[in-house]
């Protein structure tokens, strides 16, 4: 048992050496070192270029924009570089009414489109599926699933890239001082930096309630379905996107990035 405890701290001890090599030296199997690659006596892992473009256009492709709970929103409400403290409620500023928001110092990017159709699904994003509980000797299911359909004949994207000045404004700003002084600065704050704005289209919310009740002997079943629809025609706000900053006392050691929790697109 001796022997082989110090066989293989010899071993690793010889692997340590090889992997801190110079890169320019050649490996047994004779490529060069890849830091990439985490054993260097063993060959790298085959390229695939599809897995890799896959990989690239998910990135590329990642959702950052959140649905909002119903289009009642106008633009005036949800505004780019509104700081707000909770996702659940982008309408509702940390800044008050009476005062304007920190001026935003980089170009703002905008988009527009002729024709928008979307469905979404809100079963797993709200959370509605209560599992299953026992009722006796058997068990039943219920929940609810609203399934969202959007029709717009305009639509219109507008965005920007904060810099680190601006991201340093809004934890400077007094109103963010002494919201998260509340909380010990433990709870983050949020930026919108992006907004999508539509109209002239229509909503069809299909409402399904669901109660599967399984008894031995006997399994039953209930479905009950509800639509409404209803037109918009003037401009209102469909998704946003979100900063999440953070930071400790006096404003240091800032941390920034994409909330995406709830983002469909």
């Amino acid at each position: 048992m001796k022997n082989k405890g110090y066989i293989r701290f010899c071993t690793l001890k010889l692997l340590a050496v090889v992997r801190t090599r110079d890169k320019s030296k050649a490996c047994r199997n004779g490529d060069l070192f890849d830091s990439s690659n985490p054993h260097p006596l063993l060959p790298r892992p085959a390229f695939c270029p599809q897995l890799a473009a896959r990989r690239m256009a998910e990135q590329e492709e990642k959702k950052t924009y959140i649905p909002t709970s119903s289009c009642v929103f106008p633009p005036s409400s949800i505004q780019l570089g509104q700081v707000i403290s909770d996702p659940a409620f982008p309408c509702r500023p940390l800044l008050p009414s009476t005062e304007t928001n920190i001026l935003i110092d980089t170009a703002i990017t905008k988009a527009t489109r002729s024709t928008f159709n979307r469905t979404l699904d809100r079963q797993k994003h709200r959370g509605f599926d209560l599992g299953f509980q026992r009722l006796g000797m058997g068990r039943f299911r219920r929940g609810i699933r609203y399934e969202d359909t959007y029709t717009f004949k305009a639509r219109e994207t507008e965005s920007f890239e904060p810099s680190n000045a601006f991201v340093q404004d809004v934890v400077n700003s007094w109103y963010v001082v002494d919201f998260m002084g509340t909380s010990n600065y433990k709870r983050p704050v949020y930026v919108i930096t992006g907004v999508i704005v539509v109209q002239d289209g229509s909503v069809t919310r299909r409402k399904t309630r669901v109660l599967d009740g399984l008894i031995p002997g006997t399994k039953r079943s209930s479905h009950k379905v509800k639509l409404e629809s209803f037109d918009i025609l003037t401009p209102v706000v469909f998704a946003f996107k979100l900063l999440k900053i953070s930071c400790k006392l006096g404003g240091v050691e800032v941390k920034r990035e994409n909330y995406i929790e709830g983002a469909y697109w």
